[in-house]
């Protein structure tokens, strides 16, 4: 998720709650359940085993999942525009609407759902990741506003109260309701039954609240404490104490529960998951099968697989591209220039702010559409035809035919014009491209357009792409000064783009590193910055031939589509997948050269069937286990 610009005040929304028995109950709350570390609400490790301990820190969840457990805690809609309103208290005891982000704060009232969270560093472009995980002021900041923001919403919640007569009882009545609707939560939020220190602190400060305030006050407290306690925000896992391997130690069952369902759904099990890890049916390796299969073909896998991708390729930044007027006006029908007015050029951000999406939105839909509804196979998605296609985009995609079996899919979205906020659905329908224009998710339009600049295609940043993400390989950073040796990008160009590219970067200082980097970027000359095909570049015919080493061994490829067929079946670039897959399923940075993943790696180099890489990363030892180390 985007960082809002908006630095969250933690008084500005303190200073709301009712006196300051609420604002000392809150920060009671806070130091109680805060205040249990992993080790404390862990399962105690047996005598002998005391000098052992895991090795990696927890696991913090994203912030998308963050959002999206609390969405499924409170069992609503994913469109945050239909959640309910909130009750009547939540104005005295929630965080300010202005105060949470969003791209339109604070003009605008954003949805309830989800809440803007500071980004995290992330590792090769994921978030999730253990070395990529900063905690700073502002992010444990922006989170306590976001708990008091959902915290009122369980008293609206058809999940959350335990009692169904909670607005006829009385005060006595609520309390009890109350108590018994918080131990479940907790439960639940904290994805494992409670531990008896774990009730005896929820009780004590559920007591406490209670003598400051009403139930329904000490309702919403505890909600956000919960929400701010360690047991939600990481994945703490011990594994199965006593049960040592040497220094490995199996994941208990409701431990390897929650890493399949937020590797697998971005949230916390559902109930049948919850069920099979109490129930002892995630034991073997074909009850975990059968889990990741039934959790492939539920409608939430759709997002995090999409997410994948994006993060992979780096197409999340599709979402801020910034094409010149001047060089792809006419594409659009409008003319090279702004109106010679003293008003702001509306038409382009008209066009560019609903682009933006309809490229996005084509990227997760095939993705989604080869991985999970087609064939499956790394070959496929990047050979693929198939391409999903708005209105607004239609001159991007030239004689692309449509697929009148495939119904139309509905993507709502946000943009700003003129500095206001437009709010709309795009319609996309099902393609197939070309033969011979389009193949593949590398030649996507997303991917080709955030590699790209303004008004030229970047032949150096999609080599670099291919080269860094799709291959794996460590490039290091650019000599100082490297930027301004690119050939100026500007409509008047004198030269095709891959001849001034060519020519910028001759030198022999830059030969060493271009001469890998140009040819991948150059298969993609017979697309423009916002990768419609093109047959000519400054009058010329386009060259997209090229001569490349993949696997060692070197091949001429004639253009884009060769490039995806050749990719497609190396085993660096499979084997690079499989290490991005298995560096995100367990949140650690491994190295592709590790002996513990080489199995993995290898099954996907003779059989790149993506939900079958699932499956085994699911099953494998490193993600059923944890290691330990002793104790200083």
């Amino acid at each position: 998720m985007p960082t809002s610009s908006r630095v969250p005040t933690w008084s500005r929304f303190t200073e709301r709650l009712r006196g300051a028995a609420l604002r000392r109950c809150l920060l009671w709350w806070s130091a109680a359940l805060l205040g249990c570390s992993a080790d404390k609400s862990a399962p105690p490790l047996p005598a002998e085993g005391a000098d052992l301990r895991p090795v990696e820190v927890p696991v913090a969840l994203t912030p998308i999942e963050r959002n999206n457990t609390v969405r499924d805690l409170f069992n609503f809609p994913t469109d945050g525009a239909r959640w309910p309103a909130p009750p009547a208290i939540a104005e005295r005891l929630s965080a300010p609407s202005d105060s949470l982000g969003g791209v339109f704060s604070p003009a605008v009232e954003p949805p309830p759902w989800p809440v803007e969270l500071p980004s995290e560093t992330g590792v090769h472009g994921f978030e999730g990741m253990v070395d990529g995980q900063e905690p700073s002021a502002y992010s444990v900041e922006a989170w306590q506003q976001a708990t008091l923001h959902f915290a009122p919403y369980a008293l609206v919640s058809p999940a959350f109260l335990a009692c169904s007569d909670w607005e006829d009882t009385d005060e006595a009545g609520r309390a009890r309701c109350g108590w018994d609707s918080i131990v479940r939560f907790a439960a639940r939020a904290w994805r494992h039954p409670l531990s008896v220190e774990e009730r005896a602190r929820l009780e004590a400060a559920w007591s406490a609240q209670l003598e400051l305030g009403s139930a329904e006050e000490a309702v919403i407290i505890a909600v956000s404490s919960i929400l701010l306690s360690p047991q939600f925000t990481h994945r703490i896992e011990v594994g199965q104490a006593g049960e040592e391997d040497g220094l490995r130690r199996d994941l208990t069952s409701l431990e390897l529960a929650s890493r399949l369902s937020y590797f697998i759904w971005d949230t916390l099990p559902d109930t049948e998951l919850f069920k099979a890890a109490d129930q002892g049916e995630l034991q073997t390796e074909s009850q975990i099968r059968d889990q990741v299969r039934r959790m492939l073909a539920d409608p939430k896998a759709a997002g995090p697989v999409a997410a994948f991708h994006h993060a992979w390729l780096g197409t999340d930044a599709v979402l801020t591209i910034a094409p010149a007027r001047s060089a792809h006006g006419p594409t659009f029908g409008l003319s090279a220039d702004s109106p010679a007015t003293d008003d702001c050029d509306l038409d382009w951000p008209g066009i560019v702010g609903p682009l933006r999406h309809a490229l996005y939105a084509d990227f997760s839909l095939t993705v989604v559409d080869r991985i999970l509804d087609g064939p499956g196979t790394f070959t496929d998605l990047l050979t693929t035809s198939v391409g999903y296609r708005a209105a607004v985009a239609r001159p991007l995609y030239g004689d692309a035919e449509a697929d009148s079996s495939v119904s139309k899919v509905e993507w709502p979205y946000e943009t700003v014009v003129a500095s206001a906020p437009v709010t709309d659905t795009l319609l996309l329908e099902r393609v197939n491209h070309s033969e011979g224009e389009r193949a593949g998710i590398l030649a996507s339009p997303a991917v080709l357009a955030v590699g790209a600049y303004p008004v030229h295609p970047g032949p150096i940043p999609r080599g670099v792409t291919i080269l860094e993400r799709v291959l794996c390989t460590d490039l290091g950073a650019p000599p100082e000064g490297a930027e301004g040796a690119l050939p100026a990008d500007i409509p008047d160009a004198e030269q095709t783009n891959r001849t001034r590219t060519e020519l910028a970067t001759a030198a022999e200082a830059c030969t060493g590193c271009h001469d890998r980097i140009n040819p991948f970027g150059f298969a993609f000359e017979h697309y423009d910055a916002l990768g419609r095909w093109r047959a000519t570049d400054y009058g010329l015919p386009v060259d997209a031939s090229v001569d490349i080493v993949l696997d060692g061994v070197a091949r001429s490829i004639e253009d884009a589509s060769e490039l995806g067929v050749a990719v497609a079946q190396s085993d660096e670039a499979r084997g690079c997948y499989a290490l991005h897959q298995v560096r995100t399923a367990t949140g650690l940075d491994w190295d592709r050269l590790d002996p513990r993943i080489e199995s993995l790696v290898d099954h996907f180099q003779r059989d790149d069937h993506i939900p079958t890489l699932i499956e085994e990363i699911a099953v494998s030892s490193i993600f059923r286990t944890i290691d330990l180390e002793e104790a200083p």
